[in-house]
């Protein structure tokens, strides 16, 4: 695989959310805030818990600047979901919302894991933008995403997709048909803890330049 950039400052808008419209410059800055609130080892798995929020965005990134693993989980899972999720990936990190963390306690408990726990509304009170830093996309075969299917038809699958995965899909929609390109306007309406909105509403128009810009669901974005 080329080397590539995942995530690079840019002159354009990144994100709109609500009243705000964050820079990419903006963007990496708060990213890398985010980073310096924990520490993991290369290859180490991270949960995300939380309805669609900025600081999704901003945790998301953090964990791939510590060459980690990042698993979405459904916000809405129930704690025996959660914690055969928690059990299998056995993750170093668990970041959830004010919101989610009372079920996220519980299932660490029911998993008898312990991964650092970050509650995203408190580090968007404590973490100092750092040096925009660009986002390196990782080697070819690096498992980059952990995605857990519903688990409809037995216990749930954790799906890994690797660098060269990510980069095939949004290779695909933005060098060979463009239909991502840095003037594109992408809407969010769809929970980021699914592949396709989290690929094709958040990681590919970052890729490529564009602006990502908040809708309204029940998810929170």
């Amino acid at each position: 695989m080329p080397h590539q950039i995942l995530l690079q400052p840019r002159k354009n808008t990144a994100l709109v959310w609500k009243q705000q419209a964050l820079s990419y410059q903006d963007l990496l800055s708060r990213i890398e805030g985010y980073a310096q609130q924990f520490q993991a080892e290369e290859n180490e798995n991270i949960v995300i818990f939380s309805e669609n929020r900025l600081e999704w965005v901003y945790a998301f990134y953090a964990g791939f600047k510590h060459g980690c693993t990042m698993v979405p989980v459904d916000f809405m899972s129930s704690v025996d979901d959660v914690a055969y999720i928690l059990g299998d990936c056995r993750p170093a990190v668990v970041f959830c919302s004010q919101d989610t963390q009372a079920v996220m306690r519980q299932a660490i408990d029911k998993a008898a894991v312990s991964p650092l726990l970050l509650i995203l509304d408190e580090i968007a009170d404590q973490a100092t933008p750092g040096e925009p830093v660009p986002i390196p996309m990782p080697y070819a075969d690096k498992t980059m995403l952990l995605i857990y299917t519903s688990g409809t038809t037995g216990s749930p699958k954790g799906v890994m997709l690797s660098s060269e995965n990510l980069l095939a899909n949004m290779d695909s929609v933005s060098e060979e048909v463009p239909i991502y390109t840095p003037d594109q306007r992408v809407l969010v309406l769809l929970p980021l803890h699914h592949i396709f909105p989290l690929l094709g509403s958040m990681v590919a128009p970052l890729y490529t330049g564009g602006t990502c810009v908040a809708g309204l669901c029940h998810a929170g974005i």
